[in-house]
């Protein structure tokens, strides 16, 4: 094994008092992957606090150092990549795993590291595997030939010999039993760490800002969006004085240069800014400034910016597909369709009140707080990971049905 190849990098050394040790493998470490940075990273650093011994295999990218910092686990491993990035394939992770741990945990599905989960599937390790909404209908079919090799070589196999499959919410839940598993099924969300956000006084500005967050991909409805933007304001003239939109994100497979055609052939260059990939104070303030937020995907797992969104107390516009009707039920968001009726209800939406707009920020806010605080949801990972290596009790979360 050529040893720079691997980086290993000891972080906060914790004592293992529950006596549970667990192997997580993910495709990335960083907030190049998205949501999985914050769905894998936050709740296993602490499960870490709680007194399990986390061990995290990744896989290295431009983002890793600085990155590096945010995972407080038992250690953590970043493997260099050969070849193309999607599939990740990584000689020096699969070497480096080690075999001794009560568990393994694999975040994410169709690319190299659910290979090396594999490995320690077969060697008799209990496997946890989080698909992340990979298996929705229209993930599945992107890039399909990929995956139904994927799926014939190891990703079958891990997925129908798993201990237990973990869903993000019920609609998940469903994809995964649709996909063939009839094992149990752990439905677990996604969360926010209320405990570090910080709320930045908003600075102020002559347009409101309408913020999507998140991949620059096309599975995200943001050529959707453009197109709306642009019949709403040949129409209404007063919004396009009123409001702008603000796209945050890593451009996922040059999709960035479609959509600034696609925004200059509609003429609305002074209406649409594109800010690349946000961290830390940048994010904060992006947030903090926002007038109101936007996700109209095709398909989601259950997506952290929308939950961070209303951690910010920000009115949100997403669509079903985001898989938080409960923020439809509340009054904390309002449906969006991607198809005819998109630019009618964009414009309805953003010519609600102030005071509405701030309802139902404020609906959002008290949404996370009771039901989507890491505070409170970590502690059923750490019961999820008991009931796979004890076999006790089985947690009221976990599913046969």
């Amino acid at each position: 094994m050529n040893k720079n190849m691997r980086r290993l990098v000891p972080a906060d050394q914790a004592a293992c008092s529950t006596g549970i040790a667990a192997t997580l493998i993910t495709g990335s470490l960083s907030p190049l992957s998205g949501g999985m940075f914050y769905s894998a990273r936050i709740p296993a650093n602490k499960l870490v606090e709680q007194g399990f011994r986390v061990d995290v295999h990744g896989l290295i990218d431009a983002e890793w150092s600085a990155a590096n910092a945010h995972w407080r686990v038992s250690s953590i491993a970043a493997h260099q990549v050969i070849g193309p990035r999607r599939i990740g394939f990584s000689p020096d992770m699969l070497l480096s795993v080690r075999h001794d741990a009560d568990l393994v945990h694999l975040r994410g599905l169709w690319a190299f590291p659910s290979f090396v989960a594999s490995r320690l599937r077969r060697s008799g390790k209990p496997l946890i595997v989080s698909p992340e909404g990979m298996l929705h209908p229209w993930a599945l079919q992107r890039s399909a030939a990929k995956k139904r090799i994927a799926a014939w070589l190891f990703e079958a196999g891990n997925l129908q010999g798993a201990a237990v499959i973990h869903a993000l919410n019920q609609p998940e839940a469903e994809d995964i039993r649709s996909y063939g598993f009839t094992g149990p099924i752990a439905v677990i969300p996604n969360g926010v760490d209320l405990e570090v956000l910080h709320h930045l006084p908003k600075i102020p500005i002559e347009r409101k800002t309408l913020l999507f967050l998140g991949r620059v991909h096309p599975k995200k409805g943001l050529a959707e969006l453009i197109a709306s933007w642009a019949a709403v304001v040949r129409e209404n003239p007063d919004l396009q004085r009123a409001w702008r939109i603000d796209i945050a994100g890593w451009d996922d497979g040059d999709h960035r240069k479609t959509l600034e055609r696609q925004i200059a052939e509609a003429g609305v260059e002074a209406d649409i800014k594109f800010l690349g990939v946000l961290h830390g104070d940048a994010k904060e303030e992006a947030l903090s400034n926002a007038s109101g937020f936007i996700l109209p995907s095709f398909g989601e797992g259950l997506p952290i910016s929308v939950l961070e969104a209303w951690a910010y107390g920000l009115p949100v516009l997403m669509t079903a597909e985001c898989n938080l009707r409960e923020g439809f039920v509340e009054g904390a968001a309002s449906e969006l369709h991607l198809d005819q009726r998109f630019a009618g209800e964009l414009a309805a939406w953003l010519r609600r009140s102030p005071e509405a707009l701030r309802e139902m920020g404020a609906r959002g806010r008290k949404l996370v707080e009771e039901r989507y605080d890491w505070a409170n949801l970590a502690t059923d990972f750490a019961d999820l990971y008991r009931w796979v290596v004890e076999r006790g009790e089985r947690p009221s979360f976990v599913r046969l049905d």
